[in-house]
């Protein structure tokens, strides 16, 4: 669908497509909950109707249908108990909600849009972050590169002290530019080799590199309230937190 010069693609899959008969098609979306059902109605949660309706949209504009009916249930997490609630949409009620959510979505789509450029041309003019290359170096991080852009796998056995890191990381980072990758995971299984993966990423970033980094690690050691709860009743950071970050994003 496109919205305002940009273009978005609608992709996923539901969780049930239900055939009744000859014409009568249910599209369902089921949600666990720990919530007593009894509290639950079929306005407890917009979002999950949001995602039933962008299914409905897709499935209708795919098999030129004009409408169908979208069910919401609700799973009890211990007693397994179930909670049903099931709405008819028109095509035109569904392509409504689907472009206002996109919308919605469309300024931070934006913002992704013109960092995309940013990264790619400061991609394009970083050079290799120190003054030369170490003893092995070249070699390794061309093997990276080259095992990349070609789709594959590469294991290397490298000594101490070679600059490992770098010479994975830059070249990865180089492909990103060429299209072959989108995003990269740089997964590590001790504090200081993370530390040293984000000191090469802020290196580069000095010399001009414009690229976003999320450093994930243990939820107690990040949790700012050392309570490990993240939601609004248990926590005042967790409380409008999505409210802010569209804030943000508009």
């Amino acid at each position: 669908m496109e919205f305002e010069n940009l273009l978005f693609l609608l992709e996923g899959r539901c969780d049930g497509l239900l055939f009744s008969g000859e014409y009568n098609i249910t599209i369902e979306e089921i949600k666990s909950t720990s919530l007593p059902l009894e509290s639950m109605d079929e306005r407890t949660n917009p979002a999950h109707w949001a995602q039933a309706q962008c299914y409905g949209f897709m499935f209708l504009k795919e098999q030129g249908k004009d409408q169908i009916d979208l069910r919401l249930t609700y799973v009890h997490k211990i007693s397994g108990d179930k909670k049903f609630f099931t709405r008819t949409f028109s095509l035109v009620e569904l392509e409504d909600s689907v472009r206002e959510m996109i919308a919605n979505f469309a300024p931070y789509a934006r913002l992704q849009v013109e960092h995309g450029l940013k990264r790619d041309l400061s991609i394009k003019k970083l050079n290799f972050p120190f003054p030369r290359y170490r003893q092995g170096q070249r070699q390794l991080a061309g093997a990276v590169y080259k095992t990349v852009t070609e789709g594959r796998t590469l294991f290397a056995n490298a000594p101490t002290g070679i600059g490992k890191t770098i010479s994975t990381i830059f070249p990865a980072v180089k492909a990103i530019r060429e299209e072959r990758i989108r995003k990269l995971f740089y997964l590590t299984a001790k504090t200081t080799t993370r530390q040293t993966a984000e000191e090469a990423f802020s290196l580069m970033i000095k010399k001009g590199l414009e690229i976003r980094t999320v450093t994930i690690t243990a939820k107690a050691k990040v949790c700012f309230t050392s309570e490990g709860k993240c939601n609004k009743n248990d926590c005042e950071y967790a409380n409008g937190y999505y409210d802010r970050i569209n804030r943000c994003s508009a």
